[in-house]
């Protein structure tokens, strides 16, 4: 019994010493990646420290053909020069190694790469997380009203801001390297964001869903290993669809006004919620853009400011009658267009002083307006097709998602018409 437990302990004080030498070994090595850039045939070499569960790897700004770079030798065939740096460098790892043993401080292969780099005159080309966030955010800024319109471009440039407050917070500095952010990081990204900004879920989520997009284009170009927001997943809170009922939209066409510019705001309201237009396409609508068919109907055909997808809509009595009244103003002359559409902010404005005094209480802006004809048009029959095209969507996903609201009073509807054919039928 008691050279059975000599023994046990034998074999645990043998597997603590190679766990403590395994945890000690300190990994160099070199290898190549394909260059993206130049072509399939051409490689570039990576210098690797490993320690541990910490890895750094750098490129040698060393370009050879595919297959040309020996590991094991740490040579490139037919390249004395690149061969020379790759061993130096690897001289200078492990000598570096050694004297951090010496000194017994701790092996950080992050400081170490960088004092490689910095003793073989190699400068580290690998951006920050932060630099690929700015140079995305450039693209945005240079495409802007080419692909992108003002309102993206700028949720873009806080999403950018945003993350880095939080970088600044976290690291003390906003270019930190990717290797450098790990799961648990990422979940204090998470955490930072709910707690100390008070974003909701939604802007949550989009803030993760950029960092998680910029890490996958980080790991196809080689800058780093693995994606520390990829198993994360925060759920998308289905807001209420706010809209204008028929009783509403009644009430503000009855509605009386002294005031010339409640009259052309609710003239304004009353368009957008029977034509579905944003208010960028209301803004820009030309008397080009409208249309009359072989039957004599009239609508509007135009392409979508945002999304540059064509869209069509009726135009009947009422909208008809608005673009009469307002054809000789002076605005519309002005600019050459069919309505005397303010600014966003003015038009948000009068929006809420008319909604006041009428007694509609929603928060209304003008995209509701559109959300109002999106959810009368599917309520009254239009099918979802028709509704995608109309508003200009690029899958009817996005109008589903976004735009309809399934009212009780369509399911009474469509129940009792179901209920008759049977009373009828038995």
């Amino acid at each position: 019994m008691r050279k059975g437990r000599k023994l046990s302990k034998l074999i645990q004080e043998v597997l603590s010493t190679e766990s403590q030498s395994r945890l000690s070994k300190f990994g160099i090595s070199v290898m190549e990646r394909t260059d993206k850039v130049s072509g399939n045939d051409k490689a570039v070499i990576y210098l690797t420290l490993k320690h541990g569960s910490k890895i750094a790897r750098r490129s040698l700004q060393i370009y050879c053909k595919k297959g040309a770079l020996d590991a094991k030798t740490r040579t490139v065939k037919g390249d004395s020069k690149a061969t020379s740096i790759i061993q130096l460098a690897c001289i200078k790892a492990e000598s570096f190694v050694a004297d951090f043993r010496l000194t017994e401080r701790e092996l950080d292969p992050f400081l170490i790469m960088s004092l490689i780099l910095k003793e073989c005159d190699l400068k580290d080309d690998t951006p920050t997380f932060y630099e690929v966030l700015e140079k995305e955010l450039e693209r945005y800024q240079d495409l802007e009203d080419v692909e992108y319109t003002r309102k993206t471009v700028n949720k873009m440039e806080n999403s950018v801001k945003h993350i880095g407050t939080f970088l600044q917070h976290r690291f003390g500095t906003k270019q930190v390297a990717f290797s450098k952010i790990n799961h648990a990081t990422a979940k204090d990204f998470i955490h930072y964001m709910r707690t100390q900004m008070g974003f909701c879920s939604d802007t949550v989520r989009k803030l993760h869903g950029l960092c998680k997009r910029t890490y996958a284009f980080a790991i196809a170009n080689n800058w780093c290993e693995y994606n520390p927001f990829l198993s994360i997943s925060i759920k998308h809170t289905r807001k209420e669809v706010l809209f204008l009922n028929d009783a509403e939209i009644k009430r503000l066409q009855q509605a009386q006004f002294l005031n010339d510019t409640y009259r052309e705001t609710r003239d304004l309201v009353l368009f957008q919620c029977l034509t579905g237009l944003s208010y960028a396409d209301l803004y820009i609508l030309s008397p080009t853009q409208i249309i009359t068919n072989e039957n004599g109907l009239k609508y509007i055909f135009a392409r979508r400011y945002k999304t540059h997808n064509d869209f069509a809509t009726l135009l009947i009595d009422t909208t008809l009658q608005i673009l009469e009244r307002y054809k000789n103003h002076p605005v519309c002359i002005a600019r050459g267009t069919c309505l005397p559409v303010p600014t966003n902010q003015q038009y948000n404005r009068v929006i809420k002083e008319i909604a006041k005094i009428i007694g509609i209480n929603k928060r209304l802006t003008s995209h509701v307006f559109r959300k109002t004809f999106a959810t009368l048009m599917v309520n009254k029959g239009l099918s979802k097709e028709s509704l995608q095209y109309a508003m200009a969507h690029s899958s009817i996903g996005i109008t589903e998602k976004h735009y309809l609201n399934q009212q009780a009073e369509r399911t009474i509807r469509e129940q009792a018409k179901i209920f008759q054919l049977i009373t009828t039928t038995s």
